[in-house]
């Protein structure tokens, strides 16, 4: 059942788990792991070892999160399809955190990592089906906006929380990032108990249950070559929007995931505390990249109701691909300073590819909800994973792609890196006409 009256505190209400979703994996990918991983298998294998664990994680995730939004898609429970699992299963999560703040070696961690993965998709799926069950069409640009925004915002609470203060607790980088891990044990309980307890459900009667089988539904899912084939035949809008944001999706995340390991092997070479420095200056540029990403996402959202899913997009993918291609010819130096924070080219370069992807973020859910049915909006939503995941696993190429570039010359694969994001970016860009409008256009 929808809100008759969308408001502003409804979207923000049923997206808050969004934001300490994002601010535990944020933190984890972009400070707590590349701070720590040296320390378990050493420079020359640090960005292997970060792909070897992203990439079983979205692997993960690509199985489990459909499976978990189709199972949330036939719940009958009295307190609603989608809010019981999130509830279960982010305490779940909670537990594994807390437990990966102790693994003593790689191997312990990437379990720890790897169930951790399995337990926080199984919330993420039914989660995302909160936007398509409760919020009418002619809104979800504006509701996929404050979703984009509250996503983006974690960015900002990653850089400031993890990468400014709590890897400085410790001189230690190891007990430094435990209590990390902690706080982001508190973070992800708090958020969920505001989305769980603001928001509301209007329980699913048998009559409305999807027509497709249960086991039929799961055994799809568990099959990514049969979800992409079902996907390509019975909704090929949806399976070209899912390309396009693979490609996209991919082009950011293959320069975000190794920055901080950029700054530490080239800005800060030679530095006595490098190790420690990095984390700081990638909090510094996430901060900036997301300021840009929150103050974009909303008026995106809006301006998509009203022009168009595709021309909006079409200028996220222009700044982004414009932020990724400048990376190649910057080498961190100041331009101007706020205070205590340096403005450099670098972060100038971050901030096109921050908006851009902002501006992408926030249309593309609002996309995505246009072209899915309503009957099997979280299956649908989940199998959009096969995109979100996908990217990831093409952006862990970057790791191998960072080592043995490196040891050529140092500092030639992160060259190659921002290459590689560049041109996936500009596919993008060319792919977007072949993804239809179907908004109602708003008056």
């Amino acid at each position: 059942m929808q809100i008759n009256r969308a408001r502003w505190r409804d979207f923000f209400a049923m997206n808050a788990w969004f934001l300490g979703l994002g601010f535990m994996w944020n933190s984890l990918h972009r400070f707590i792991l590349p701070a720590t991983l040296p320390l378990f298998v050493g420079i020359s294998l640090q960005a292997t070892a970060l792909s070897a664990l992203t990439t079983v994680g979205l692997i993960i995730a690509i199985i489990v999160q459909p499976i978990a939004g189709a199972l949330s898609d036939r719940s009958l429970s009295r307190f609603g399809r989608r809010r019981p699992m999130m509830t279960q299963w982010t305490l779940v999560s909670a537990a594994l955190l807390g437990a990966l703040a102790f693994a003593p070696n790689y191997a312990i961690l990437f379990a720890l990592y790897a169930l951790l993965q399995v337990a926080s998709n199984m919330a993420h799926g039914p989660a995302q089906g909160l936007i398509p069950d409760l919020v009418p069409q002619a809104r979800r640009g504006a509701a996929g906006g404050v979703k984009s925004l509250l996503d983006n915002f974690s960015l900002v609470l990653a850089g400031l929380v993890t990468g400014n203060f709590l890897l400085q607790l410790s001189p230690d980088l190891l007990i430094a990032a435990r209590g990390a891990l902690l706080t982001l044990v508190a973070a992800l309980v708090l958020f969920l108990c505001v989305t769980i307890i603001t928001t509301r459900e209007t329980p699913l009667s048998r009559a409305a249950l999807p027509q497709e089988s249960l086991r039929a539904s799961v055994l799809s899912s568990l099959s990514i070559v049969g979800n992409v084939r079902q996907v390509w035949r019975d909704n090929r809008p949806f399976a070209w929007l899912l390309g396009v944001r693979l490609l996209f999706l991919a082009g950011v995340q293959i320069v975000a995931n190794y920055a901080q390991f950029y700054f530490k092997d080239i800005i800060l070479a030679g530095e006595a505390n490098a190790a420690q420095r990095a984390p700081q200056l990638t909090g510094q540029l996430l901060v900036v990249v997301a300021m840009m990403l929150v103050v974009v996402s909303l008026p995106a959202g809006l301006l998509s109701d009203r022009f168009g899913r595709r021309a909006v997009s079409a200028v996220g993918s222009v700044l982004a691909m414009s932020g990724a291609a400048a990376l190649l010819l910057i080498r961190n130096a100041p331009l101007v300073q706020f205070g205590n924070l340096v403005v450099s080219d670098l972060m100038a370069a971050g901030t096109l590819l921050g908006m851009g992807a902002g501006i992408f973020y926030a249309v593309n859910w609002a996309w995505a909800t246009d072209l899915v049915s309503s009957d099997q909006a979280a299956r649908y939503l989940g199998i959009s994973n096969l995109a979100t995941a996908g990217a990831g696993i093409l952006a862990a190429l970057g790791g191998p792609l960072i080592d043995w570039g490196n040891a050529q010359t140092m500092g030639f694969g992160y060259t190659l890196v921002f290459m590689t994001s560049a041109v996936w970016l500009l596919v993008t860009l060319a792919l977007l006409p072949r993804v239809p409008e179907t908004r109602r256009q708003r008056v």
